[in-house]
């Protein structure tokens, strides 16, 4: 089911970055992304520019927070 799975993906980002592999949930959270789901999507959209937050990359974090914003999802586009 694309939609569980893309689902599973953010969650599998999170699990991932919990445990300090960010550069495997970086390629969970931007596999989510490329599922165009319109909840899992915003939410590694999120996910992915905390992630560069963190690392003080604030270009791609902004990019991140802006494509979340443009995905006009009511949770994850005001946040």
């Amino acid at each position: 089911d694309p939609e569980l799975a893309a689902k599973a993906l953010v969650n599998l980002g999170r699990l991932r970055e919990r445990s300090g592999d960010f550069e495997r949930a970086g390629a969970s959270y931007r596999a989510a992304i490329d599922t165009g789901d319109a909840e899992a999507a915003p939410r590694a959209a999120i996910n992915m520019a905390k992630l560069h937050e963190k690392d003080g990359d604030f270009a791609d974090a902004s990019a991140f927070y802006q494509s979340a914003i443009d995905s006009g999802h009511p949770e994850h586009a005001p946040q």
